[in-house]
């Protein structure tokens, strides 16, 4: 008798289909796949180096890019997803995997066999309870991003041995990586705020989350004179400067991304 299975039992099985069919291949990785150093040799990029305003700015990397880095160019409200159900690892990469293949036009096998070669290389969690799963694939024209919360935390090989429940997925077009480091530099930084990590987990809507980011973005991007772009405000303000933003003291750009008016 054939037994029906769920959603997630078959996410499960195809996960396991593609890590022994694709996963094994270990040539055909990409060395830029990761945090890659300046130089290009495949080197894990120094998250210390993310406190320095130029490796933030991208004035590290030589290298022009054609797209923006900032976070809020290239997630949109539908790509938010608070409360993802997931029940380890492997089960998270692929539900982000399938809305970063539908998003990108890409196949769902293609995006998550590109994860998981990435986790190969060492994990993207950064401690804290966040995770930066990427990877450059061509085929897309525009970088494309998953931010999502998860139901329960799950275990992820972070540096600090914690649990993980706040991912932001990335995928980015393979002609720049100049772009794509950037990009990491710019995503690491913020997330490794406290202020800006406990608003995202506080959201109830996609729309406030996105608000968040922007304010903090504009924080960090263009402090004020006198500002310290690199302390971290209370959560209770970020929260507050989150709420004034998504109620009609955004930008016009963010309020037309949210459906704002």
């Amino acid at each position: 008798m054939n037994i029906p299975l769920s959603r997630m039992q078959r996410d499960d099985a195809f996960a396991n289909i593609v890590s022994v069919r694709d996963f094994n291949d270990r040539g055909s990785r990409d060395p830029y796949a990761g945090f890659a150093s300046r130089a290009g040799t495949g080197d894990f990029l120094d998250f210390g180096a993310v406190d320095d305003p130029k490796a933030f700015s991208g004035q590290g990397f030589g290298e022009a890019t054609p797209y923006r880095t900032n976070i809020v160019a290239f997630l949109a409200e539908q790509n938010v997803v608070l409360g993802l159900p997931a029940n380890d690892k492997r089960s998270t990469l692929v539900r982000l995997a399938a809305r970063l293949g539908d998003q990108a036009g890409l196949s769902r096998g293609a995006v998550l066999a590109a994860m998981l070669r990435r986790e190969r290389l060492g994990s993207t969690a950064i401690g804290h309870g966040v995770a930066i799963p990427h990877a450059r694939l061509e085929g897309i024209s525009q970088p494309q991003a998953v931010l999502a919360t998860l139901r329960r935390p799950v275990w992820f090989d972070a540096p600090d041995e914690r649990p993980v429940d706040l991912l932001l997925a990335i995928l980015w077009p393979k002609v720049d990586s100049a772009g794509f480091l950037r990009a990491l530099a710019h995503v690491s930084r913020l997330l490794r705020d406290e202020g800006l990590r406990e608003s995202l987990r506080l959201t109830k809507t996609p729309a406030e989350a996105l608000a968040c980011i922007e304010v903090f973005e504009e924080k960090i991007v263009h402090p004020s004179d006198g500002d310290d772009p690199t302390s971290s405000e209370p959560a209770s303000d970020l929260r507050a400067s989150c709420r004034l933003a998504r109620v009609g003291t955004a930008p016009n750009d963010l309020r037309s991304r949210t459906g704002q008016r």
